[in-house]
């Protein structure tokens, strides 16, 4: 009798703690779904971004206004942007060359969005711009000009993603080129770009509708079409001060003389009143097996004042920029002493690709000088640029084109 009491209550205690058992697993799933609930909530939006003919945009940036989601489509226009959370956005499209796009969309909990962006081509040409190059008359639009003019506004000039003046007119500008050189003397600080694969010096460079000055420097060990050449020095132009550029490529030589064999860029600068921002940039590489190098940083201030009533103004410009070295020499097993032609003294580093991926090495360190013992890249670079532009009109006032008194220039160093 005893021993059948001791059993029960044995099998008692057992199914009291398998109970136990299946309410804590019970209580955890429960918590797993609470904790998880959160997570499920957040929306996806997916789909392509394509021009008016179906055609992939690879590039295109898809932004969610005013939050931290965004992303850029990919080689076949395809984008992705999870993890929103429940509510109402304004989703920007933007791509060079074709009008911007911005729709609202609202995401709830768990969504899955699926949308295709159709953009449509905006012209270059700028509609209902006035120009000052490719016309002897002044201040014509752009469409009705004669020649083709590319008009590129502050728009694709924020969108090129540069630092440099000229680089940045190479991002947007086909046409445009912007050779890096390396050991060429004083072409390493004053970079300039081309034109249409032509001599650098055979593009003229107008600021505001004025002859900008070329540089008193000599391109003696610049390769290429470059040699020989005075350029401009393009980069001495802020580029926050930069309202647009005007590119004029064919029929300029008729027009302007043998100095714009090439083209004409007509750099024009903001021409009205600015409220005091201050702008920073900073970019780098990334590129193995070398060390992160070739870090850019960028502080632009600029601000403005009216003066009068008649639309007056002056404007000033700002921009501190430094460019830290890169170099992509490897070890070399040379020892040059930098007589011409470069032999080699003493005992040299023996240099060989050890593990075969394609790069070499220092198998053997014979002599007390680093490697690499050349440099190869950008040297460093500081620039310091002040700019103004300003004009006061002092008759027809209140005409289209009152006649003004005008005044614009820089002091880069």
């Amino acid at each position: 009798m005893l021993r059948y009491a001791s059993t029960l209550l044995l099998a008692g205690l057992t199914w009291g703690l398998a109970g136990l058992t299946w309410g804590l697993a019970g209580l955890t799933w429960g918590l797993a779904a609470v904790g998880a609930a959160p997570a499920q909530q957040a929306a996806t939006v997916t789909g392509t971004v394509e021009d008016a003919n179906g055609a992939p945009l690879p590039g295109a940036n898809v932004v969610l206004l005013d939050s931290d989601y965004g992303t850029a489509a990919g080689a076949d226009g395809s984008y992705s942007i999870t993890g929103i959370e429940p509510g109402t956005y304004s989703i920007r499209v933007t791509f060079i060359g074709y009008e911007t796009i911005e729709e609202e969309i609202t995401f709830e909990g768990g969504a899955q969005v699926r949308h295709t962006f159709s953009m449509e081509r905006a012209p270059l040409q700028g509609e209902g711009v006035t120009v000052t190059v490719g016309s002897r008359a002044r201040d014509v639009a752009a469409e009705d000009m004669a020649v083709p003019v590319d008009v590129y506004g502050t728009d694709e000039i924020q969108l090129a993603g540069a630092f440099e003046t000229g680089r940045i007119l190479k991002q947007i500008a086909p046409s445009v080129n912007f050779p890096q050189n390396t050991l060429s003397d004083g072409m390493d600080a004053l970079r300039s770009f081309t034109m249409r694969g032509l001599s650098p010096d055979q593009t003229l460079v107008l600021v505001n509708g004025k002859r900008f000055h070329k540089s008193a420097l000599v391109n003696r060990l610049g390769s290429g079409v470059a040699g020989g050449s005075s350029p401009v020095d393009i980069n001495a132009i802020p580029a926050n001060a930069i309202k647009r550029m005007e590119v004029l490529r064919d029929g300029a030589s008729s027009q302007y003389g043998s100095d714009a064999i090439a083209g004409v860029v007509n750099i024009r600068l903001k021409n009205e009143p600015l409220d005091p921002t201050v702008e920073t940039r900073l970019g780098g590489y990334v590129t193995d097996p070398y060390p992160n190098d070739g870090t850019m940083y960028s502080v632009r201030p600029s601000f403005g004042v009216a003066l009068g009533d008649e639309g007056g103004f002056l404007n000033f410009f700002g921009e501190y920029r430094l460019r830290t070295p890169t170099n992509r020499a490897g070890p070399s097993g040379t020892n040059p002493n930098f007589g011409f032609p470069w032999p080699t003294s003493g005992t040299t580093d023996e240099v060989a690709d050890a593990d075969d991926d394609g790069f070499y090495e220092v198998v053997e360190k014979n002599r007390t000088v680093g490697q690499p013992n050349f440099h190869w890249g950008d040297e460093r670079s500081e620039n310091i640029l002040l700019w103004a532009n300003g004009a006061y009109p002092v008759a027809n006032l209140g005409a289209e084109r009152p006649t003004e008194i005008y005044a614009f220039g820089g002091y880069s160093y």
